[in-house]
């Protein structure tokens, strides 16, 4: 497709969504460069939302689309459900941008979160406030990622930093252009057929044909830095492959690797382990004796490899060295390329074991295990859909499920350590290797745990020893536990603003003649403090509710009552409201005293990364309950009657 029809569609698209949108009563949209704003976050943050560019939509596109004036953010988005959150942080300009003002769009994003961090007051913009307030967005190891998309041609500035990412026209035309399965359009590779090429036809014993050759880390670099933007977080390029690359911070791996390119290029070839490729189509005899096209293809072994090709390319492009590029130039990479047409399962095998030569296992890898599709059909049968192999889409399933009710078994996993096994410290330490297969031996038996300790812990089947907690317990009881969890997020924002307003109010007082600054400053510090512990105590706070629920409804002989969902969800009457309210009351503020007491002046994000502090919240909750259990036990009776039937 011509470069100036793939521009005409973009055009196009611009010119429809405004002509939807210019009339809404959320003004969203009042010209064609607001509309290339929606069109950016349909296009960028696919992966993360699946929210279609309609007027009926324009509600949700408001909580993360910034309404103008905009203080230099255009989109603000959350990325995560539980913890660890990513934002995506972005301006957009339908225009061609000089290198001057794409540096200086994200000198003015970054200026503005650290301007909303100091205090939320010295923000303009009241609808870019009001989206950041109903995020979990803190000082507290905050991940951010900028982006600047623009209608030029620069897509890398000398100053540009690791958490900025520049969409320039070439990544927008690849956006627009690119299709959503996981794998790459077409590519023609150079390859030398004389010297290092050799074709492997096994099609007479049914198997796939095959070829090993040698690509150029140039063209290796290049090739992954044009589909880099394709999804925010995942390149397509490696689409079937179980494994992401590794983060460059602290990988010796990625450090070794540039040193070789850097110091002796021509030597990588004998350092490396090389790349495979799975692709639908190969033509080894395309054109020209020198190529080798693919169609529909994706390097499912090699992710670390090409990336850190492309970083030292990007690298070596901010700072215009051609010694850098030259170097680049003079590394191959050996390459295995398979083709694959109709042979799905083979696909998946060569993917799988591709990636099993060293520990480290992908979440994806237990999506073939029978106890996940054990599971999955379980909690079906009790209105929960639980994804736990990418590419499962809910919306082919016919059923509606309340929006609680829709989970992975990732989510499932960590709040099943801190609602039932009761372990939060296990819940927040262990997401990393919840699926890690581990080859330690049960100290009893001697037996090898399926996977490992926490995993067989969780998901053990119940022919498998001992069953696990998600196939011991009844779909109610799990069905509660995710209802808990999305009563913990709502409640969690109905904290955080208010504490927020707390202190707008206490800076306010600040400027106040004859004022008592050092008191008001505490009780800023105390307020910041409450946000910190607010957004941090998510594993916490479930566990308390549900060692409360078990405590007292063994006493009150209590059993299998549930939440009213329909009423929770019906905007129209006001048990959201009021149970939100109880559940801070009862539940919520306890657990933020209990940290609060115990964490000192420690960041509170550490504090409970330390496991001696589960000890600590148990010990002191137990004296509570002990102490208080007569009072508490009334407010709990009172909490059910008016909240569970």
């Amino acid at each position: 497709m011509a470069d100036k029809k793939i521009t005409d569609i973009i055009d196009e698209r611009i010119k429809k969504i405004y002509s939807a949108f210019r009339n809404t009563p959320i003004k969203l949209v009042r010209s064609e460069d607001d509309a290339f704003v929606l069109l950016a976050f349909e296009l960028i943050l696919r992966d993360h939302q699946d929210i279609p560019l309609e007027t009926n939509r324009i509600d949700e596109l408001a909580k993360y689309i910034v309404e103008p004036p905009d203080d230099g953010i255009d989109i603000f988005f959350e990325e995560g459900q539980i913890e660890d959150f990513t934002y995506h942080i972005i301006q957009v300009k339908n225009e061609e941008l000089p290198e001057v003002e794409i540096n200086a769009a994200f000198s003015k994003m970054k200026q503005t979160v650290n301007s909303y961090l100091k205090s939320p007051s010295k923000i303009k913009s009241e609808a870019l406030k009001d989206i950041i307030s109903q995020t979990s967005f803190t000082d507290a190891g905050r991940k951010c990622c900028y982006y600047v998309v623009h209608r030029g041609n620069t897509s890398v500035t000398r100053k540009q930093q690791d958490d900025e990412i520049i969409i320039a026209k070439e990544q927008l035309e690849t956006l627009q252009t690119s299709i959503k399965d996981y794998y790459v359009p077409h590519h023609v590779f150079g390859v030398d057929h004389k010297q290092n090429f050799i074709l492997y036809n096994y099609e007479e014993k049914g198997l796939p044909n095959a070829l090993l050759c040698n690509i150029n880390g140039l063209e290796l670099a290049n090739l992954c830095s044009k589909y880099d933007v394709t999804t925010t977080g995942r390149n397509i390029l490696f689409g079937e492959n179980f494994r992401d690359p590794l983060e460059k911070g602290n990988n010796k791996t990625y450090d070794k690797m540039v040193k070789t390119i850097r110091e002796e290029p021509d030597n990588f070839w004998f350092y490396n382990n090389g790349i495979t490729i799975i692709a639908e189509e190969v033509d080894p005899d395309h054109k020209k004796k020198n190529d080798v096209s693919l169609k529909k293809f994706s390097i499912i072994n090699g992710a670390q490899t090409t990336s850190t090709l492309a970083s030292y390319l990007r690298r070596a492009n901010k700072g215009e060295t051609d010694f850098d590029i030259a170097q680049l130039k003079k590394v191959f990479v050996l390459t295995r390329i398979i083709s694959l047409a109709g042979k799905d399962v083979l696909k998946r095998k060569i993917a799988e074991y591709s990636n099993t030569q060293n520990p480290i296992i992908h979440r994806d890898l237990v999506s073939n295990r029978p106890e996940q599709e054990h599971l999955y059909k379980k909690l079906l049968e009790g209105s929960i859909w639980m994804k736990y192999r990418r590419g499962q889409d809910y919306k082919k399933i016919k059923a509606q499920f309340f929006p609680h009710q829709y989970t992975d078994n990732e989510i499932l996993g960590q709040l099943a350590l801190c609602g039932f096994i009761k372990s939060p410290f296990r819940a927040k330490d262990k997401k990393k290797n919840l699926f890690k297969e581990e080859m330690n031996e049960k100290k009893d038996t001697g037996e090898k745990y399926n996977l490992n300790k926490d995993y067989d812990e969780i998901f053990n089947y119940f022919n498998q020893k001992p069953v696990g907690v998600l196939f011991e317990k009844n779909n109610i009881d799990i069905d509660e536990l995710l209802f808990i969890f999305q009563l913990h997020k709502v409640a969690k924002k109905e904290l955080k603003k208010y504490y927020e307003d707390e202190i707008v109010l206490l800076e306010k007082k600040l400027d106040e003649p004859n004022s008592e600054n050092k008191k008001t400053k505490e009780l800023i510090d105390i307020n910041r403090r409450a946000i910190e512990i607010t957004e941090a105590c998510l594993f916490y706070n479930i566990y308390l509710y549900f060692e409360f629920k078990d405590y007292f409804e063994e006493r009150l002989k209590i059993k299998y009552k549930r939440f009213n969902y329909l009423s929770y969800y019906n905007a129209k009457e006001d048990y959201k409201q009021t149970l939100t309210q109880a559940f801070i009351d009862h539940f919520f503020l306890k657990t933020i005293d209990i940290i609060k007491a115990n964490s000192g002046v420690k960041s509170v994000a550490n504090w409970l990364r330390i496991a001696t502090s589960e000890a600590i919240f148990k010990e002191n909750l137990n004296e509570d309950l002990s102490t208080n259990g007569i009072k508490y036990s009334k407010e709990y009776s009172q909490f059910l009657k008016l909240y569970k039937t």
